[in-house]
């Protein structure tokens, strides 16, 4: 890396590296860093002239973090540019001395495009010379960065120059290209940077690339009745079985006893579940895998299944008429954005009356549905949460 002197040392090495060339290819020739808006000058001067500084689009997406969580540096925070450079020519058309002086400053960056350590070292040795140039210079580290600056032309077209010779103020247009040289890393050189303790110990742990994938999810023994809260369930598909297993159902992680987990199948039971944790409805079901790392070994990172979809079936545990109303309570939560419905069955077991319940603002566990215009009698309730049917039908009577 390198401190805030590098963009000046790039300009004053590259003035060094054209000021020899030219001198060698036109007689009387220099190398200036003036504005270009300057007068012009009465030798043969090819002017460089920084115009311009942007963010390398590729090295700043490398930059890691640079703090820790307590604002202690993990390493010196850096900024990556690329300087783009305007080089202008200038002496007597009639000696045609600016297309000469043109050939040879594409010819040296063509051949030499690199700001190397020695030609950096030169610009130092220069700045002890007496009198000596750029002074400032002595104490660059730019040599020290990890990674060279390069330089290569900007292919700028004539609406693009035109537009970059327009911010001079009454300068006419002189003979002109355009460079970049990229990248250059500027970073803090003051602040500490704390390294990281040394690892206690050496370990490595092996494990196969694979992903659980679930195919089937049915109560266990019973593949054809409803999964509900209390159900123990068969988990089917491949790549089931991991250092640790859990079935993750909707919010609720269950985990998995090792007797009751295999490659194509394990089982859980929904019982465990925290309370209140399961809804009613749609619900996702997905398959969690943890590896054991370390001594003593500790769960670490977190396969997760592709999730299945399993409806989820409540039961009713009990059913009231009040206030015009019948409530159904059942085991499982009922989301408040859920879309819930009542049926009312006759003594038959046939759906009578559909009542859509009101909108709700909290999640609960029982939902009150108006019956206004019900007839009186005897039926049966069935609560219906996002098409999931209570199992229970609870006799409610209607006055």
């Amino acid at each position: 890396m390198s401190g805030f002197l590098a963009v000046a040392t790039v300009t004053a090495a590259l003035q060094k590296l054209l000021g020899d060339a030219v001198a060698a290819d036109v007689p009387g020739g220099k190398v200036t860093t003036e504005r270009p808006d300057k007068a012009a000058p009465t030798v043969p001067t090819a002017n460089l002239y920084l115009y311009q500084v942007v963010p390398d689009p590729f090295a700043r997406n490398l930059d890691l973090p640079a703090r820790r969580a307590d604002g202690t540096l993990v390493t010196r925070p850096r900024a990556a540019i690329d300087l783009h450079y305007l080089v202008s020519f200038y002496g007597k058309d009639s000696e045609l001395e600016p297309q000469r002086l043109l050939g040879s400053v594409v010819r040296t960056l063509n051949a030499r495009p690199l700001i190397t350590r020695e030609l950096i070292a030169g610009v130092i040795a220069d700045a002890g010379e007496q009198p000596p140039i750029h002074d400032w210079i002595a104490t660059t580290d730019l040599a020290e960065a990890d990674d060279l600056v390069r330089v290569c032309p900007l292919p700028l077209d004539l609406e693009e120059l035109s537009k970059l010779w327009s911010v001079f103020f009454q300068t006419p247009y002189t003979l002109s290209t355009a460079w970049k040289a990229s990248v250059v890393l500027l970073e803090e050189e003051d602040e500490e940077v704390r390294a990281a303790p040394p690892p206690a110990a050496a370990a490595l742990t092996v494990a196969p690339l694979r992903h659980p994938l679930i195919s089937r999810v049915e109560v266990a023994g019973n593949p054809t009745a409803p999964v509900t809260g209390d159900a123990v369930v068969r988990v089917s598909g491949s790549g089931l079985r991991g250092d640790t297993t859990a079935v993750r159902v909707g919010a609720a992680e269950l985990p998995v006893a090792p007797q009751d987990a295999g490659e194509s199948s394990l089982q859980v039971d929904l019982s465990t579940a925290p309370a209140g944790a399961l809804r009613a409805g749609r619900t996702a079901v997905a398959v969690v895998q943890r590896q054991l790392v370390g001594t003593p070994p500790e769960p670490r990172g977190e396969l997760v299944s592709a999730p299945f979809t399993l409806t989820l079936r409540p039961r009713a545990t009990g059913a009231s008429v009040a206030a015009g109303a019948v409530t159904v309570t059942t085991d499982l939560t009922v989301g408040a954005g859920q879309r819930v419905a009542l049926q009312l069955l006759d003594p038959a077991g046939a759906v009578v009356r559909v009542l859509d319940a009101p909108e709700r603002t909290q999640d609960a566990t029982s939902v009150a549905v108006p019956v206004a215009g019900v007839p009186a009698g005897s039926y049966q309730a069935r609560l219906v949460v996002d098409g999931a049917a209570t199992v229970e039908a609870p006799a409610v009577s209607l006055p």
